[in-house]
């Protein structure tokens, strides 16, 4: 029995700091009705695992769901990785666009958003081959188009009002990226 009312004690108290904690959290940067636009570059995946990749986001919050708010957008990118050697050179070049839920988490840190989100991508790219006039084979070039589930988690850091420096790891394009959100 003592047992048990110490951890209904030690329950209640976490809730109710939780809560303390919460009341006093910053207000999250993209909060309903709000709008955030991503610029970044990322290095890696796919052909060869050197793809550098640029991409445009943006999101728009919907609601607030545990914690956080829920956004909705899309991504529109462009990819390129070059392998060359002494008989033969690589290009793969690849398009995507990808509409994107993302969770914006406030965890009470200021300048601080965390998130996670899930997309659907369809990626249109293009693999080339040019050999070097020594008879080992013939260019060629082939193309491709995937739909794809994708992911990624990430930060962002506000260091200024509605500007922010941010990283995001995962499957989304690249496996890495970063660059500046802008909220408004």
């Amino acid at each position: 029995m003592k047992n048990k009312l110490i951890l209904m004690l030690g329950i209640g108290l976490s809730v109710m700091v939780n809560a303390q904690f919460m009341a006093d959290a910053p207000p999250q940067k993209l909060e309903p009705g709000g709008h955030l636009i991503g610029i970044g570059t990322g290095y890696g995946g796919y052909y060869g695992g050197g793809l550098i990749g640029f991409r445009v986001s943006y999101e728009a919050g919907v609601t607030k769901i545990w914690k956080g708010t829920l956004g909705i957008g899309g991504m529109v990118g462009y990819g390129f990785d070059a392998v060359t050697g002494p008989y033969y050179d690589d290009y793969y070049r690849t398009f995507y666009f990808a509409p994107r839920g993302t969770w914006h988490i406030n965890w009470g840190v200021k300048n601080l958003d965390t998130y996670a989100s899930v997309s659907v991508s369809f990626e249109s790219s293009t693999t080339s081959t040019k050999y070097h006039n020594n008879g080992l084979g013939n260019d060629y070039r082939e193309s491709d188009f995937s739909v794809l589930p994708t992911g990624s988690v990430g930060a962002a850091y506000y260091f200024g009002e509605n500007i922010a420096v941010f990283a995001e790891f995962g499957t989304e394009f690249t496996y890495l990226i970063g660059g500046l959100h802008f909220s408004f």
